[in-house]
């Protein structure tokens, strides 16, 4: 058996025979892949930049809020809103700010729909829309969030037949009522330009 200083002139002269150059070898295989990021498989898809979202809070399975379409946490809601937050806010609008992420539905997930789940991760804010439900808004900080067009629309429609079960009634009673519908018609059309929302009275 050779000895450790036996082997180090071996190598030595064996460097010596090649001109006193000793070849590198290759960098591992292994090696390189590590230092290299890995490809995204496309799995998953969020935004680098927040998205503001507007609409109804919707409580789907689990008591999870749904805002358009994005499911937001729940623990996100109640951390600014307390405990009761869905008796509070289920179907009032809301503006939420935070990342959109969508990714396709794994196999122990539950989809809603399109085989796709949406969320609103890093929320920075919840803000609760005008209404003209002074009972909710009073005490209560809300910004203005215009409505779409179809929700408007949509709007508008519950207003006219708000007016013409006011109209049916004032039939059996004086023209005062009358006017009173038609006052409550073009306040019930304004606050859907507003905000959305029916408030069928004549203030």
């Amino acid at each position: 058996m050779k000895s450790a200083s036996s082997l180090i002139l071996v190598v030595v002269g064996m460097a010596g025979c090649d001109g006193g150059k000793v070849a590198v070898p290759a960098a591992s295989p292994v090696l390189q892949s590590a230092q290299t990021p890995p490809e995204s498989s496309g799995a998953a898809e969020g935004e680098a930049t927040p998205s503001l979202v507007v609409g109804r809070v919707e409580i789907v399975s689990g008591d999870r809020p749904m805002v358009d379409g994005w499911l937001v946490a729940a623990e996100t809601f109640e951390a600014r809103f307390g405990a009761d937050w869905i008796k509070l806010l289920r179907d009032r609008r809301v503006r939420v700010t935070g990342r959109k992420d969508s990714h396709p539905c794994a196999p122990d997930e539950e989809c809603l729909s399109g085989g796709m789940v949406q969320r609103l991760t890093s929320v920075q804010m919840i803000e609760v829309c005008w209404s003209p439900d002074l009972s909710f808004t009073m005490g209560r900080k809300t910004v203005p969030c215009l409505p779409t067009k179809a929700e408007e629309r949509a709007c508008v429609s519950a207003c006219s037949e708000e007016s013409k079960a006011c109209s049916a009634t004032s039939r059996t009673e004086t023209g005062t009522v009358s006017r009173r519908c038609g006052c409550a018609m073009g306040t019930c059309e304004e606050a859907c330009a507003q905000s959305g929302e029916v408030d069928f009275r004549c203030h």
